[in-house]
């Protein structure tokens, strides 16, 4: 089994998310996109274009930031509740399946760290999804004032399902080590 390393800075993937959705949005503007701009329509495009969405939704949903100098140990003002536990305690969050561990990333000019703290699997997976499924409704409204185009509950229902799969493929890949994925601060 092959696995790929991909290492990609945060600010990369905020960019591809909101340069994904604005051609999304431009694509839709479109009163004939299939003429206009040579693209083909339908379920399936829905289905793939909605997919790369849920992709980079899923990219962006799984990391928060704690800034430098935040608390980091039990005991601190503002710690966490699972940071008075010890670690072999299986109510601890790097004992569940759903949380990996945390990415301590120091930038290269001034040394200083943050913490990069990822989000369990489930908590990332509906985040990323209820994006999706708003941006996908958004979308089919825009849709509703643009000429010859339509609002319809079954286009929206196509989005939000390939959401679900590209969201769930992702899942899979870094689940089963087939992908390593590491996002840094820079």
């Amino acid at each position: 089994m092959r696995s790929w390393r991909v290492r990609l800075p945060l600010w990369w993937v905020r960019l591809s998310l909101l340069g994904y959705c604005l051609v999304i949005f431009f694509i839709s503007s479109r009163s004939r996109p299939e003429e206009e701009l040579g693209l083909p329509t339908g379920a399936v495009m829905h289905f793939i274009e909605y997919a790369g969405l849920g992709v980079l939704a899923w990219l962006n949903a799984g990391r928060r930031r704690r800034g430098p100098g935040g608390p980091t140990k039990a005991g601190e003002a503002g710690a966490l509740p699972h940071q008075e536990r010890r670690p072999d305690d299986p109510r601890h969050p790097l004992m569940s399946p759903d949380v990996t561990p945390t990415n301590s990333v120091s930038h290269p000019r001034n040394g200083r760290s943050a913490e990069f703290v990822s989000c369990p699997r489930n908590s990332r997976r509906w985040k990323a999804l209820a994006f999706a499924a708003f941006y996908a409704m958004t979308d089919e409204v825009h849709q509703a004032y643009v000429p010859l185009r339509s609002c319809q509950l079954e286009d929206w229902l196509v989005d939000v399902l390939g959401a679900l799969v590209g969201i769930l493929v992702m899942e899979r890949l870094v689940a089963t080590g087939r992908l390593r994925l590491r996002i840094t601060r820079w």
